[in-house]
């Protein structure tokens, strides 16, 4: 018995010996990838109908993933001691490995983080020299209309943009409103205010920030990003929930919608929906894997400072809400 149990032994030790080789930042950053790992297996298995849940996980999970490494790299009495007779000589080339691992690590997550910091400068550039839009103009009415429906005190200042959607960034004052939308339509109108006040009721450009550094900070993984994307996209849902009950009137409400589809949709492009190719060969499967990973990771230049709205996802949404909804529910009555 003892044969089949001293290699185990063995390869126990030389694995707390290489663990124990490691300087405080390769541990946090081991500590992160074990996390993530432990958080995707759960994350890709969660039922996206229960849209709360799914929030409050996914939110969780880019909690998670800046506390643990933190509190392993700033508190070493949180780490498990082992105690062992003899700890084996740790190799000489471990040494010079981990810096190495370190700075490649750190010039990732320093360029994304640039990016990032590149991007929100360039939407706040924006929202700094748009035309301030004075309280007499009509939106302004509508604004303290929704805003005492919602509930909320604060009143942003509107700036005009040039953009199709609002633009905004966490924790400021003021509010890109489209310009097309001040002409247009008084439910176009509407709608967006609504869904950009319920996004900052929510604080849903908070976790879009908090999404985008965790997503710097663990680059080579491109799971985050997509995280943070099911988040926004729950987001979305959410938020239009919200929206439609404080409109008050579902028809007029999903007619808006539609006008606002119509207005956001680029002139002369077709959504078509193409089945995407399955390569035939193994060669082939590894190379467009690749070619998705470097796209992934060339996303993290172009990060998302604001919200977009996915009309085709809101939809389905929609229609497979009243479906249920609309549905005779025979079993129910019958129990």
């Amino acid at each position: 018995m003892l044969e089949f149990i001293s290699p185990l032994i063995n390869a126990l030790i030389s694995l707390v010996a290489f663990l124990d080789s490691m300087p405080a930042y390769m541990r946090a950053l081991l500590a992160g990838l074990i996390a993530l790992s432990m958080l995707r297996f759960f994350e890709l298995r969660v039922c996206e109908d229960e849209i709360q849940f799914c929030q409050s996980y996914r939110k969780s999970c880019l909690s998670a993933l800046i506390v643990v490494p933190l509190v392993v790299a700033l508190l070493p009495g949180s780490r498990m001691a082992v105690f062992v007779e003899e700890v084996p000589a740790s190799a000489v080339w471990l040494g010079y490995l981990w810096p190495v691992l370190g700075l490649i690590w750190l010039s990732g997550s320093g360029i994304a983080l640039l990016m990032l910091i590149r991007a929100y400068q360039r939407t706040l550039t924006i929202l700094n020299q748009a035309r301030v839009l004075q309280g007499d103009e009509k939106v302004f009415t509508r604004l303290s209309h929704w805003q005492n429906r919602l509930g909320m005190r604060r009143t942003p200042e509107l700036a005009e943009v040039s953009s199709a959607l609002p633009q905004s960034l966490p924790g400021s004052s003021r509010l890109g409103f489209p310009a097309s939308a001040l002409v247009g339509p008084d439910n176009v109108a509407d709608i967006l205010l609504i869904h950009e006040l319920c996004h900052h009721k929510r604080h849903h450009y908070a976790w879009l920030l908090i999404g985008n550094l965790v997503a710097c900070c663990y680059w080579p993984i491109t799971w985050i990003p997509k995280l943070t994307g099911r988040l926004l996209a729950g987001f979305q849902i959410s938020t239009d929930s919200l929206a439609e009950s404080c409109y008050g009137d579902p028809i007029s409400y999903n007619r808006g919608l539609r006008a606002l589809e119509q207005r956001s949709r680029i002139p002369g492009r077709k959504s078509t929906n193409q089945t995407p190719s399955h390569p035939e060969n193994l060669w082939q499967r590894c190379r467009q894997r690749l070619v998705d990973y470097t796209d992934a990771l060339r996303s993290l230049t172009a990060p998302r400072t604001s919200f977009a709205l996915n009309f085709e996802a809101l939809f389905a949404s929609r229609e497979n809400r009243d479906k249920h909804i609309n549905d005779e529910p025979y079993d129910k009555v019958f129990w």
